[in-house]
């Protein structure tokens, strides 16, 4: 085969079929909030974004995961597990702030009322050498969406 039988040799989708979300900030809503326990016994709390911004990417979604423990789990760690569990703790804590729950109510708010919060999230997205992307929330700032309002409940 010649280079005469080739119109291009890559394609012409480029911009049109994403391969992955780009580092940018995007347009989201938050889709689900839960609580997942991986193979190493550890503990997740999940929120589930959604790129609901028009554009090549509307409908992409991602993770944002934030290590759980019990008080037990928490005595038992050794040193370097317990600051990993404070500063996950803390990085949990400030997202909450961050989406509007008050330090007051962290312990008794109910997480289905962050379902449907829209924010603009700043993703830093970087290639895995094992294959894929990691994708990073470098920021988040609610969405001022004058035409709707989100109660939350807590």
């Amino acid at each position: 085969m010649s280079d005469e039988d080739f119109d291009s040799f890559a394609d012409d989708l480029e911009d049109v079929v994403p391969d992955a979300l780009i580092t940018d900030t995007y347009l989201c809503n938050l889709e689900e909030v839960k609580r997942i326990k991986a193979a190493s016994g550890d503990k997740f709390n999940v929120f589930e974004w959604e790129v609901i911004q028009e554009g090549a990417y509307v409908g992409e979604t991602f993770s944002e995961m934030f290590r759980y423990a019990t008080l037990a789990e928490y005595q038992a760690a050794d040193k370097k597990g317990q600051r990993d569990i404070r500063e996950a703790r803390r990085k949990f804590q400030s997202r909450l702030l961050t989406l509007g729950v008050p330090g007051d109510q962290f312990a008794t708010m109910k997480p289905s009322s962050l379902i449907g919060l829209k924010a603009h999230v700043t993703l830093d997205v970087k290639p895995r050498s094992t294959g894929g992307f990691s994708v990073w929330i470098k920021g988040l700032e609610l969405a001022d969406l004058t035409k709707e309002t989100t109660e939350l409940t807590f």
